[in-house]
């Protein structure tokens, strides 16, 4: 039913929350392709000034803390909060308004279905098979007569279909036993009493660093007081007490707001109705999109349908966002009040703090589901969720860019008509006016009010992850074996993202956007004259440093060249099916195999000549690399190392296995390149008719794809998995590509090959980055400094332009 939070709205999250991009999608460059506060996130090594709460220094344990003491300062009820003029004036303006959208566009649904019974009535007369009427005469007027009547219903069934839609999934959340959580449900009354709001029937946890009040869901909770109360645990791992008492007090708030939180469910719901029908696509939808290019009747038919639903979509757009405008005026103010009861609760100051906090947790919440999503494609998953977000907290806390970049975030902020929640900085300059010392100043963690939070938090992580991967075909569920300790995964994500950081040191943030770069070798050489071999290392990185500025022009063209390759070439395929194209979806000069052909040979062109240059610098820093590597042969430089020779064996498995890749990368590379046209054919296919001679193309497309993927699985079926996975025999060939489908199930040799690629791209940066790691200490080993981090190409502009200011 209604639901209202504290911390940042998921609806917001896109606008000022950066997400890191896993290393499946990421090429393996981090920083090159990571928004700034996730960058900065990863970067940097000083500690900076950070809101500090997750065990208040001199805090008593929870033991020695009785349930009365905690209650004690919760003994008097606050001030109600006085309902402003503009909260009112809120509440009579969403009243109105969606009273008039509702009724208009119950009009449209009801003027189109009257229309429809009118013409179907008084307009049967259209038909007049009269003497000397043709045949042909008569069809056009049977067409004429049954062409509204069947847009017309089509129209109507468009309109109201999403209330035959399902229901969208509710959140994973576990409710949590009053019996088991005594001391919670005891503060959480108190608390409730205080505020003078409705006492929650039932709290329950999720996984997201957020708080939540609703009502039941039914006629009875709309109708009642049935309450729920949601805690996020990343809340209760990350908040002190104060913080979190703050926070559920706000919710309270809203409890408070008995009529406003009925009238923000029914905003709610009529703002997600709207969305539907304005947004929601489905195999209706597909349909007539479909057999709108079939060129008979039923096109006709189609065509007319698809542009009439258009412009009732276009025209129910207009009242949504009038609806969200209106909407996000009232529940900004409903906000504000709710702010009020949190700042009597816990303090001025403390509401300030727990903003900050807050975005710290929804940036660390999303960098863990980063962590996670690696941590899966080996089969694997962290068995403690919220203290995987709090790692990611205190990574992200302990560098000065990063904080530095979420302070900036809160304090520029602004809010805009469409936002259902204020800017951080307009509520934080009332709370600063307020000046409120506040009730709660318990120095406690909030673990303080929960009964074994570690075994609480893996339980519902579980709960969590079966729900989220359930599959609806009845296939494996996840299985315990495959959670692992948290502090195994946080460490192993640090260490790969020092491995990634080593790379883009090692490459100066050059090349590898676009480019596989291979040593050459199956396993590690002997040098022959080690002092020779140790020059040879700086003389690589000497001559790679020099090209630096060239190999990434060149990278650059290279990308733009192979860019244009594919998409010329899909066109030409296209051409010659005689299957119709726009220039413009091509980056084409016009629409003829000519055209096409140009195209082709200057990308062709372009990218020889940026491999010249791209070589060039390679063959340096295989030099570089390779020679570097060759040094660990020697057990006197292996004694320099910390774990040298363990470096020293794992080199010698990650050569072997990045040399598997090198023996197939050619039909890696022709999969990927053929991928692109293939996918382009099938996305032609689905939106218009094609010719025998086409479906025969894309035959021959997928069956080439498949004897591809089948010469890549089985070169490496049998080559050991390089990293930690769930199954412990886990060989790449398997990882990679569990399954070859079936050569004439086109969609899944699609899927099929876009999984491998970007599976055996991620294995491929893997390799390379942890290589180049262990080569930058053999560097130091023999008294090279390790290049510094490159500075972004975005951020050296932005301070140059700043200089000449």
């Amino acid at each position: 039913m209604s639901e209202s939070n504290r911390s940042i709205p998921s609806s917001e999250q896109p606008k000022g929350q950066p997400k890191r991009r896993s290393a499946a999608v990421s090429r393996g460059t981090p920083t090159a392709k990571r928004s700034a506060v996730a960058s900065a996130a990863r970067n940097g090594s000083k500690p900076a000034t950070a809101t500090q709460t997750r065990r208040p220094k001199g805090a008593r344990p929870k033991e020695q803390i009785s349930e009365a003491e905690l209650l004690a300062p919760l003994s008097q009820p606050i001030k109600r909060t006085k309902t402003t003029t503009l909260y009112r004036l809120g509440m009579v303006l969403v009243a109105v308004t969606f009273v008039l959208l509702v009724m208009i566009y119950l009009a449209i649904i009801a003027a189109t279905a009257y229309g429809v019974y009118y013409h179907t009535v008084n307009h049967w007369s259209i038909i007049n098979p009269g003497p000397g009427s043709s045949s042909k005469g008569l069809k056009g007027q049977v067409f004429l007569y049954f062409v509204p009547i069947v847009v017309g219903c089509a129209v109507v069934l468009f309109l109201i279909k999403p209330l035959f839609a399902p229901k969208a999934k509710k959140p994973v959340s576990l409710t949590l036993p009053r019996n088991k959580h005594p001391r919670l449900y005891a503060f959480v009354e108190a608390l409730a009493v205080t505020v003078n709001a409705p006492i929650p029937r039932r709290i329950d946890v999720e996984m997201e660093p957020n708080a939540s009040a609703r009502l039941k869901g039914g006629l009875a909770g709309f109708l009642g007081n049935k309450l729920i109360l949601s805690i996020g645990l990343p809340l209760v791992r990350g908040l002190s007490l104060r913080q979190l008492t703050g926070v559920l007090a706000h919710e309270f708030g809203h409890f408070s707001q008995g009529a406003g939180m009925r009238v923000t469910y029914v905003i709610r719901v009529l703002n997600h109705w709207f969305a539907r029908v304005v947004y929601e696509r489905d195999h209706w939808d597909e349909w007539l999109v479909h057999y709108s290019s079939h060129g008979s009747a039923i096109s006709f038919f189609c065509v007319t349908i698809r542009g009439v639903v258009w412009v009732s979509r276009w025209i129910l757009w207009g009242l949504m966002m009038v609806g969200h405008a209106v909407s996000g005026f009232m529940l900004r103010q409903m906000e504000f009040d709710a702010d009020q009861y949190e700042i009597q609760i816990a303090g001025s100051k403390a509401f300030g703090e727990t903003a900050r906090e807050l975005r710290l947790l929804g940036f660390a919440f999303h960098n863990a589901q980063s962590d996670l999503n690696d941590a899966w494609h080996d089969g694997r998953l962290a068995d403690d969720l919220p203290a995987l977000i709090m790692a990611n907290r205190e990574e992200i806390a302990e560098k000065p860019d990063a904080v530095e970049k979420i302070n900036a975030l809160m304090d520029e902020a602004k809010t805009s008509i469409f936002d259902t929640h204020p800017s951080d900085r307009e509520r934080n300059a009332r709370a600063d006016e307020a000046d409120a010392e506040g009730i709660f100043t318990l120095d406690l963690p909030a673990t303080t009010l929960f009964a074994d939070v570690d075994r609480l938090c893996r339980s519902a992580t579980f709960t969590y992850y079966r729900t989220l991967l359930e599959d609806p075909m009845g296939g494996p569920r996840l299985s315990k074996d495959q959670l692992v300790d948290t502090a195994l995964i946080t460490r192993e994500q640090r260490e790969r993202a020092d491995m990634n950081r080593a790379l883009y040191r090692y490459f100066q943030g050059k090349l590898l956007d676009e480019f596989h770069f291979f040593l050459q070798m199956k396993e590690i050489p002997v040098p022959d004259v080690p002092k020779e071999t140790s020059q040879e290392v700086a003389r690589g990185r000497k001559n790679m440093q020099a090209r630096l500025d060239k190999v990434a022009e060149a990278s650059k063209r290279y990308g733009e060249a192979r860019k244009q390759f594919l998409l010329a070439s899909a066109a030409l395929t296209l051409i010659k099916l005689k299957h119709p194209i726009r220039a413009k979806d091509f980056e084409l000069e016009g629409t003829k195999a000519e055209n096409a052909r140009a195209a082709i040979a200057i990308a062709e062109e372009d990218r020889d000549r940026a491999l010249k240059v791209m070589d060039r610098f390679t063959d340096y820093a295989r030099m570089r690399l390779g020679n570097a590597l060759s040094l660990l042969q020697l057990p006197a430089l292996r004694q320099r190392l910390e774990d040298g020779d363990t470096i020293f064996e794992r080199c010698e498995e990650l050569v072997a296995r990045l040399a598997k890749l090198e023996e197939c990368w050619l039909d890696v590379d022709e999969l990927h390149a053929s991928n692109t046209e293939y996918y382009i054919m099938l996305a032609c296919a689905q939106d218009q008719d094609v010719t025998q001679k086409y479906i025969a193309k894309l035959k021959a497309h997928a069956q080439s794809q498949w004897r591809l993927l089948h010469r890549i699985k089985n070169t490496l079926n049998d080559v050991p998995y390089p990293f930690t996975h769930a199954e412990t025999d886990m060989t790449i060939g398997k990882q990679v590509l569990p399954v070859v489908p079936d050569k004439d199930d086109f969609g899944g040799i699609y899927q099929a090959a876009d999984f491998s690629f970007s599976s055996l791209d991620t294995l491929y940066f893997r390799l390379i980055s942890a290589l180049a790691a262990y080569a930058e200490k053999v560097e130091g080993a023999i008294g090279l400094k390790p290049w510094e981090d490159p500075v972004d190409d975005k951020e050296s502009k932005s301070e140059a332009s700043s200089a000449k200011a």
